[in-house]
């Protein structure tokens, strides 16, 4: 099955929905899924692993960890 995920956190932001996220993503690859990740650009290079495609976002003003 092919799945697509869409999130407005992952990491490099780590919390409890970006390591939900990841634990699902491993689960229902580890079952042979194939899963795809939308999530946020934080504007850091990061080594992002096969199937997260990172969309431009912006600071949230009143909390700068979060983006929109």
């Amino acid at each position: 099955m092919r799945i697509l995920m869409v999130s407005d956190v992952y990491f490099p932001r780590v919390n409890g929905v970006s390591t939900s996220i990841q634990a699902f993503r491993q689960a229902l690859t580890a079952a042979g899924h194939h899963v795809t990740l939308i999530a946020p650009d934080y504007g850091q290079t990061v080594e992002d692993e096969v199937g997260i495609i990172r969309i431009s976002s912006r600071n949230v003003i009143v909390d700068p960890e979060d983006r929109i």
